[in-house]
């Protein structure tokens, strides 16, 4: 298999070239990709032209929300890093009509992570969130490692 990466991939690359592992492409599927850093999507919920994974990380045993637009692959780092055009109102209509789900899944499951690659994202994500009436800790920076970029992330509860 020939690896692709793409030119934001390699600048990261150059600045951490531990990120390699992390960052290859070759595997296609999501979920593949999800198993072999330890997680399994648990429920999927779409509305507008949004989709949100339930994931449970089964290596230290927490529950994580993804969100991803427009059937983007959230696996890829391109995905998460790129700033993409949003229409605010759509957006905040689209976490009114999750915010049910997400009550269930805590509910159910407990705390749950919310976190990107994309900084801005995590706090557009934590704004909405809390204003919904959502628990939220703060935003906080997390180093990655030879598996993971570096991310931002944070808890929600009831």
């Amino acid at each position: 298999m020939k690896l692709q990466i793409t030119e934001s991939q390699l600048k990261y690359i150059l600045r951490d070239e531990n990120l390699l592992l992390y960052l290859n492409e070759t595997i296609e599927d999501e979920t593949k990709k999800l198993k072999e850093w330890g997680y399994e999507v648990v429920n999927t919920y779409k509305v507008n032209n949004y989709t949100m994974f339930l994931l449970h990380n089964k290596e230290e045993d927490f529950y994580e929300i993804s969100l991803t637009s427009n059937d983007d692959d959230f696996t890829t780092y391109d995905n998460q890093i790129k700033k993409k055009s949003v229409n605010n109102g759509v957006m905040i209509s689209s976490f009114n009509l999750m915010a049910d789900r997400i009550k269930e899944w805590i509910n159910r499951y407990g705390i749950l992570v919310i976190g990107s690659l994309n900084k801005d994202r995590t706090y557009k994500y934590h704004k909405i969130l809390s204003s919904l009436g959502f628990r939220t800790t703060p935003v906080k920076y997390n180093v990655g490692d030879e598996h993971f970029p570096d991310f931002w992330d944070f808890n929600i509860d009831r």
